[in-house]
């Protein structure tokens, strides 16, 4: 009678540890879901930042240009200035030796 209680209750520990061991089984399942879910988000994270960060980039390369563009035409404006200013001197200097004459 003995040996049968013993062993009675060796297989209640071992129900017990059975019934132990399917919790944490569960535990682990879930844990390994929401880490899943977590390398989900951390990738979409990951692409929505290499996303932003091409479009900055385009969007500075754009402003850059667009500065380019500008200084290039200022540069044009500036030498149509000069130019006319010379072109007026001369007609000064022109009508100045009309007036003379």
């Amino acid at each position: 009678k003995n040996i049968q209680m013993e062993h009675a209750a060796e297989r209640d520990m071992l129900v017990v540890r059975v019934q132990e061991l399917l919790k944490d089984l569960g535990q682990s399942s879930r844990l390994k879901t929401q880490l899943e879910h977590c390398q989900t988000a951390l990738n979409m994270e990951s692409a929505a930042k290499k996303d932003l960060r091409d479009c900055l980039n385009a969007r500075v390369d754009g402003l850059q240009q667009s500065v380019a563009l500008l200084q290039a035409s200022a540069a044009k404006s500036e030498w149509t200035c000069a130019s006319v200013l010379l072109e007026k001197e001369a007609l000064e200097a022109t009508l100045q030796r009309c007036k003379e004459d």
